[in-house]
């Protein structure tokens, strides 16, 4: 909530983080080849649904 002004309730609805950077550490787990269908999307599957995203 931002603010309550004559009745009214204003929300920010930014995330904090919004505007500054962020910095992400990740550990790579493994590596694979692409399968033909993720070459044909240009982006993964998901591995449990087999999406894409």
């Amino acid at each position: 909530m931002t603010a309550i002004e004559d009745g009214k309730l204003t929300l920010d609805g930014n995330p904090s983080l919004a505007g500054q950077s962020v910095t992400c550490l990740v550990n790579v787990m493994d590596i694979r080849e692409a399968t033909p269908e993720e070459i044909r999307n240009g982006r993964p599957l998901d591995v449990q649904t087999g999406t894409v995203h």
